[in-house]
This record gives C-alpha cells, sequence and structure tokens, in this order.
C-alpha cells in the first residue's frame, strides 16, 4: 500500500491549492497511545512492516507524548506518533463533488502524475 500511497500529497497539493482548499488538510501526524511503557513492543511487527517500507515511526516516552499533546491524560506511558499522516477536517469539502473541488482546474502537473 505504501508504494501506492507514497506520494498523495505531492500530488493532491496542486488541486487543493487551486481549489483553496489548503485548510482542509491538516499535516499533524497521528498518535497511537498507551498506558503502559512496553504498549510499542505489543505492536512490533506492525510497526517493522510500517519501517520497512519507509515510513517514519517514532516512538515516545510519557513526557514527549505531554509535549506532543499536552491535553491527553498523564495515564499515557508511551506511544507511536507517525509524524507523516495527515487528516481532512470536513471530509464533504474534500470530494470531487464539492463546489471548490468542481470550480478548481488541476494543473498540467497535476493531470500528467495522476496518469502515471
Amino acid at each position: 500500500m505504501r508504494s501506492l500511497h507514497r506520494y498523495t500529497f505531492e500530488c493532491y497539493e496542486p488541486l487543493i491549492k487551486a481549489a483553496g482548499c489548503e485548510d482542509l488538510l491538516q499535516k499533524r501526524g497521528q498518535l497511537f497511545v498507551h498506558e503502559t511503557a512496553d504498549g510499542p513492543s505489543k505492536g512490533a511487527y506492525g510497526l517493522g512492516l510500517r519501517r520497512a517500507h519507509g515510513v517514519k515511526v517514532d516512538i515516545l516516552n510519557a513526557d514527549e507524548i505531554r509535549q506532543l499533546e499536552p491535553a491527553l491524560a498523564p495515564i499515557f506511558k508511551s506511544a507511536v506518533y507517525l509524524p507523516d499522516r495527515a487528516s481532512v477536517q470536513i471530509p464533504a469539502g474534500w470530494s470531487p463533488g464539492s463546489p471548490n473541488m468542481r470550480r478548481a482546474r488541476a494543473p498540467a502537473s497535476f493531470a500528467q502524475s495522476a496518469r502515471l
């Protein structure tokens, strides 16, 4: 899957800018918290697969979790953080049928890369 999704942001960025929807995409990463210090080790196989396919994976301790997300409860002792992940704030505004996306004219570089 990583080979299919590797250039998602780069390919979508020209279309997003043309549609004026840059604020919909939040590149803040993804955080999986654990109540025990050894929590990430329980998913070592999956983490290994992610790393083997080029996904950046950070293992955080309790202090690093607080620095990243101060509002989280202090019960979390470890976390897996995927810093290159992103989310869409308003999925309906992101869909190809939304008014912003319909009005956007994809630059030639986006259209060309989409055909590859």
